[in-house]
């Protein structure tokens, strides 16, 4: 921390953009307004955002709803394994030159699915299945 306090300097951002906030706001609502991709894609990326962390703040009521003990750092491990290999294997998917409208329509396809198996197959009592369940989530 000392290192990186004494050689990094601060980054103010460009001194000769608007410091005026509501006029960066209002160019990006125009921006929104004028393109329905960037509102379709806005639109997109905050329901997926809003599933991902409602799971994230609810894998543990849902994993030990009786409040049995359940081993909280494995499992989070796993997650975070996860996680780490849809990274490894989305940068290998798009280096191949596959378009990232193609991609996006398979990640929040398994990712539809994986919120849907849970409750369809009523795996409420099952936690090693919700857990199965809820990996390709994490991996998306």
């Amino acid at each position: 921390m000392a290192i990186i306090m004494s050689s990094w300097s601060e980054n103010y951002g460009d001194p000769s953009e608007s410091k005026d906030l509501m006029a960066q706001f209002k160019v990006a609502a125009k921006a929104i307004a004028s393109d329905e991709k960037i509102a379709l894609l806005g639109a997109i990326q905050s329901l997926f955002e809003g599933s991902m962390y409602t799971f994230v703040f609810l894998w543990t009521p849902a994993l030990s709803p009786n409040e049995e003990d359940i081993p909280h750092g494995f499992i989070f491990a796993t997650f975070m394994l996860s996680s780490m290999l849809g990274s490894s294997i989305a940068s290998r998917l798009l280096a191949r030159k596959l378009k990232v409208e193609g991609y996006m329509q398979i990640v929040f396809s398994i990712s539809a699915v994986t919120l849907v198996l849970p409750v369809a197959t009523n795996v409420r009592a099952r936690q090693s299945l919700l857990l199965v369940y809820s990996l390709p989530l994490k991996h998306c």
